[in-house]
């Protein structure tokens, strides 16, 4: 049993987004295979992955063929994995974590950002040296309203607008209106404000038949920050699944 955890390669993206539901949501949100490599992989992902074993780390694949590396990343009684402290410097690129029966696997563009002290970097590094051919599969998310059908998407639109409309009325003057079909959280909020605005705004909502996708513009300090995980206590929104990423827009 496998569960996607995923993060969109946003600009200053640093922690790992939350996404329950997220097979609800977006079709890319594939379980990833449970064995080390996936028919199609082609000869250069192959030898990498044979690389990782020899060096001792545990592998899977995506079915899109994207390589993850088993972490030690505990998960909580929601499958859900806790946050650890990122790793410094600037993200390299995508970052996305499955939990495949209850271990966490986190796959990356860019070695440096497994954190430090897992002693992942150098192996992936000396692999990716030695297989200078292989390249990393695209998560590929999409847009979060790609596979929905245009009326829902439409509808959702126009609640997640009126919800900002709502927002900015409750004081939060600088809350946007919703990008590619996500309610987007300026970094100017913070907990107490995201619940009041929620609490106030979030009725009409809560009809959608659309799962729920949100950007947080401020960065936590660890994947899956408290911010993201504050919709989790707002079930009548996220019956439909709930996306987080963080980060700023491209």
């Amino acid at each position: 049993m496998s569960r996607s955890i995923h993060t969109r390669s946003v600009a200053a993206l640093t922690a790992t987004a939350l996404a329950a539901g997220c097979v609800s949501l977006l079709a890319a949100c594939s379980a990833a295979s449970p064995e080390s490599t996936a028919r199609g992989l082609d000869a250069a992902t192959e030898r990498f992955i044979a690389c990782l074993q020899a060096g001792g780390l545990d592998t899977r694949t995506t079915e899109n063929g994207r390589v993850l590396v088993k972490v030690p990343i505990e998960v909580d009684a929601d499958g859900i994995p806790e946050p650890v402290a990122p790793p410094e410097g600037e993200p390299g690129g995508e970052v996305s974590l499955e939990v495949i029966d209850g271990a966490v696997y986190q796959s990356v563009d860019d070695p440096a950002d497994f954190a430090d002290d897992w002693g992942i970097e150098p192996i992936y590094a000396d692999c990716l040296a030695e297989v200078p051919d292989f390249e990393q599969a695209s998560n590929d998310f999409g847009a979060p309203d790609d596979d929905l059908d245009p009326e829902v998407a439409a509808a959702q639109t126009e609640l997640l607008l009126a919800f900002a409309e709502c927002a900015r009325e409750q004081g939060v003057t600088d809350f946007p209106d919703p990008e590619q079909g996500s309610m987007v959280v300026p970094a100017s909020v913070d907990e107490d404000t995201l619940r009041s605005i929620l609490d106030a705004c979030s009725s009409d909502l809560a009809d959608s038949e659309a799962p729920l996708s949100v950007r947080m513009e401020a960065i936590p300090d660890a994947p899956g920050g408290d911010l993201g995980r504050v919709f989790e206590d707002y079930p009548e929104l996220t019956d439909h699944g709930l996306m987080v990423t963080v980060g700023a827009s491209r």
